[in-house]
């Protein structure tokens, strides 16, 4: 009698590479997107603007948060796989499912955040224009 994982297994552990891929490049981005606040911030202050605009403030932190948590999400999938691909049990193929769930539930609430800022953006530049 064959195993009937080991399809899953395969798949998986071909799969895993591209996942860690994109787990390092959002880890990095995040890296960059601080270094790049940084040098921002360092910029305005010593150009002697004084203080440092509300906007600087808040848009490298939350763009941070946007692409640490997929990473981060992403890692534990990665995570999760090595695991059931080096046991094989249905409850770490349920664990590698749920964190895969995960990722795609956060790019589905971006989606719509992305969606309902780009209607009320329209609905703000319509009204200004009346």
């Amino acid at each position: 009698m064959s195993d009937p994982t080991a399809g899953l297994v395969t798949i998986l552990r071909r799969t895993l590479p591209w996942i860690r891929l994109l787990s390092v490049a959002g880890f990095i981005s995040v890296g960059f997107l601080a270094l790049l606040g940084g040098m921002s911030w360092a910029a305005i202050t010593s150009a002697g603007k004084g203080q440092i605009p509300v906007q600087s403030l808040v848009m490298y932190p939350v763009l941070m948060l946007f692409a640490f948590l997929p990473a981060w999400y992403l890692h534990k999938c990665v995570r999760r796989i090595k695991v059931f691909v080096a046991q094989g049990h249905i409850v770490q193929l349920e664990a590698v499912l749920e964190a895969q769930r995960t990722v795609w539930k956060f790019g589905g609430v971006l989606v719509l955040l992305a969606a309902i800022a780009a209607i009320a953006t329209m609905v703000i530049g319509v009204l200004a224009a009346l």
